[in-house]
């Protein structure tokens, strides 16, 4: 695999990281639970609250990579992407992106986690605040 289509690869495995998905081995066994750690080179998954087909519930399954089928993210996926292009209008040039980690950060002061915390203080953390929660709620 060549490194861009690898970074790019393993920055979209590190986004669902904390989201709920539905695992499916090749044994055709299901678990649904959070992801909480996924190694991209294997495919190992870590699920926290677990539930298996039968509903039994598991604090932590731990699933090896050789048995993972099928990882369907049941949470919706957003673009952040689509959320730079928006705070570029208000803040021109202000706005980076860093695709590995999914962090916005504006005017070097203020910072949107993937998760969509907005950390930072002031006016532009104010406004900043008020554009992501007007894009969360339309997503």
């Amino acid at each position: 695999m060549s490194l861009p289509i690898k970074t790019k690869f393993s920055s979209e495995i590190q986004s669902i990281i904390d989201k709920e998905a539905e695992i499916i081995t090749t044994q055709g066994k299901k678990y649904i639970g959070k992801i909480i750690v996924i190694d991209p080179e294997n495919f190992n998954i870590i699920l926290s609250e677990a539930k298996d087909e039968a509903g039994n519930v598991f604090p932590i399954v731990i699933l090896h990579g050789v048995i993972v089928a099928e990882i369907k993210l049941l949470s919706k996926y957003i673009d952040l992407k689509s959320l730079v292009d928006k705070l570029e209008k208000f803040f021109p040039r202000l706005v980076s992106y860093d695709e590995v980690s999914k962090v916005i950060t504006i005017a070097d002061k203020v910072r949107i986690l993937p998760n969509g915390t907005v950390e930072g203080t002031g006016a532009i953390a104010e406004k900043v605040r008020a554009i992501c929660n007007e894009f969360f709620r339309s997503s």
